[in-house]
């Protein structure tokens, strides 16, 4: 391991063990940090235990000695990168995902990346890279690995947020992106399945204003239209530079609009 990844790891270590009580820092750390830095690397399969020993201790501190053990297991590299459409919803919240279930050769293997998403088993490949809303070559290009790369785990976290940004921005607020993986360990490679529940494009509903004036007013509904396209980067921003509006949204389901209302508080 290089000597920059093991100091962040040490210093990883002395944060974790500084902010939390308890062992519970020493699992967290392990299965954060450590976990992380060898999927980084591309060991997708590793295991790891983190043993502590109390060197010395007095009222306000303690010297602790670390030991971790790692199985390494099979360094992997990326066969392709490939996308699904998810033809039910993507569950809203996410699981740890149980490692019992990862296997050899042909079948899936546990991703885990901060924040924890959940994985299962890709085995729909009907519906690979089928009526998706964006070209399946256009989603390829916001995964900075290449075919043969050394799979990097914190790459494809950075791919998975910018999804969710592209998505966004054209009104699929309700975007989920699930990475699945195909696992040839005679080869030592991974096909990454990136299954997508894409979701209903939202757009502007009515927009309402109470107690604005008429120029603001005015000016805010010359800046958003029923009918535009609900992107959450335009908006976002647009909440952020006009946080005393207090707007209120309303997200219809059915007909896929966002109703806004914006008003200054009144006094009692």
């Amino acid at each position: 391991m290089p000597a920059s990844i093991r100091d962040q790891l040490i210093a990883d270590l002395k944060e974790h063990a500084a902010q939390s009580a308890g062992s519970d820092w020493r699992e967290e750390w392990n299965e954060v940090a450590i976990t992380g830095a060898w999927m980084d690397e591309g060991f997708f399969k590793m295991t790891s235990t983190a043993k502590a020993q109390i060197i010395s201790s007095d009222a306000t501190e303690q010297r602790v000695s670390v030991t971790v053990y790692v199985d390494e297991g099979m360094q992997y590299r990326l066969r392709d990168i490939r996308f699904a459409k998810k033809l039910v919803a993507v569950a809203a919240e996410s699981m740890q995902p149980d490692s019992d279930e990862a296997e050899d050769n042909g079948q899936t293997t546990v991703l885990p990346s901060p924040p924890k998403l959940e994985f299962h088993e890709f085995d729909d490949t009907e519906h690979l890279d089928a009526d998706l809303i964006f070209p399946p070559e256009e989603l390829r290009k916001r995964f900075l690995l290449n075919d043969g790369d050394v799979l990097d785990a914190s790459r494809i976290k950075q791919g998975l947020d910018t999804l969710n940004h592209l998505y966004g921005s054209r009104g699929y607020i309700d975007f989920a992106a699930k990475p699945e993986t195909i696992t040839d360990d005679k080869s030592a490679t991974m096909s990454l399945i990136m299954v997508l529940d894409e979701g209903k494009q939202f757009r502007v509903g009515k927009v309402e204003a109470y107690n604005l004036g008429p120029e603001k007013e005015d000016k805010l509904k010359a800046q958003i239209q029923p009918g535009d396209i609900y992107g959450s980067e335009r908006f976002g921003e647009f909440f952020t530079e006009n946080q005393t509006f207090i707007p209120a949204l309303q997200q219809n389901e059915d007909n896929g609009t966002i109703d806004l209302q914006f008003g200054f508080p009144t006094c009692p």
